[in-house]
């Protein structure tokens, strides 16, 4: 199994011959990661967490290019169809079904949806990137307004070779949902909120992942967005948790879970003392 960042929250996943992508997002102009066209045209299911700009928006332009076919909550797909999506392209799904793609199973979960706190949205007004990127403002206005009406979230459970992967779009769990434990791989965004370090360590304590895959952290809608430091994130959760693996990846670099595994025991196995140590 294989996942690979693309910038902002978009993940691409491999298992054997099959590929998926989650909330496929063409960056604006000036956008840390520029968008490859030919990096949308790889999956055939794309799988969308919830319907705001950066998940959602991007979608209608890739439907025009690729045979997409995009699975996403009834009020996503309501809006899609609003802007001429073709419903055969659309599959709306539940919280709790099971969606098979080859030999992987996926399952929507529900999830939840951070907003910019008074602060966060004050600090982005008030901000001299606002002149910057002014030619963003007027794009990202209208994006907002048809892509701002649906708050409802979905988490992504991914059972394939034997693991499993959470997949979330935004940094937080809805309270009353029963998610899987002691999971695998659990994919994060980081970006979206005042308190990203409390949210996310709330989050790590309460899956106990084995692995940790940081997204959403860079600067994928200047000025909306911005890049964030994770070191020290990660420096911290390594000091909490050593066991854990988590990993600030880079853009459309594969991330090969199985080696990342094996060559974690490998160094864990290396630290062990042997026989004779032990007895001295």
């Amino acid at each position: 199994m294989k996942i690979t960042w693309q910038g902002a929250g978009t993940v691409l996943l491999e298992s054997g011959t099959e590929k998926i992508m989650f909330d496929p997002f063409i960056q604006l102009p000036g956008g840390e990661h520029p968008s490859d066209p030919n990096v949308f045209a790889v999956p055939k299911d794309v799988f969308i967490t919830h319907g705001r700009v950066a998940h959602l928006s991007s979608v209608p332009e890739l439907i025009a290019t690729t045979d997409m076919l995009v699975h996403c909550d009834q009020a996503a797909a309501t809006n899609l169809i609003k802007m001429g999506v073709s419903m055969k392209q659309i599959r709306s799904i539940h919280q709790g079904d099971i969606i098979p793609v080859g030999a992987m199973q996926i399952k929507p979960l529900k999830g939840k949806y951070v907003g910019f706190g008074p602060l966060m949205v004050l600090k982005t007004i008030f901000n001299p990137r606002m002149i910057k990127y002014s030619q963003n403002i007027l794009k990202w206005v209208k994006l907002h307004r048809k892509f701002s009406k649906n708050h409802n979230a979905f988490a992504y459970e991914i059972k394939a070779e034997e693991k499993v992967v959470l997949i979330l779009g935004s940094i937080a769990l809805d309270e009353r949902t029963n998610y899987p434990k002691d999971i695998d791989v659990l994919v994060l965004p980081y970006q979206g909120s005042g308190s990203l370090t409390k949210r996310g360590t709330s989050i790590i304590r309460k899956l106990r992942p084995k692995m940790v895959i940081l997204s959403h952290f860079d600067d994928f809608c200047p000025p909306i967005s911005k890049s964030i430091n994770t070191k020290k994130f990660c420096l911290r959760m390594r000091r909490r948790m050593p066991d854990l693996t988590i990993i600030t990846p880079q853009v459309g670099v594969p991330i090969d879970i199985e080696e990342v595994f094996l060559k974690q025991a490998g160094e864990q196995a290396a630290e062990l003392p042997t026989t004779q140590e032990k007895e001295q």
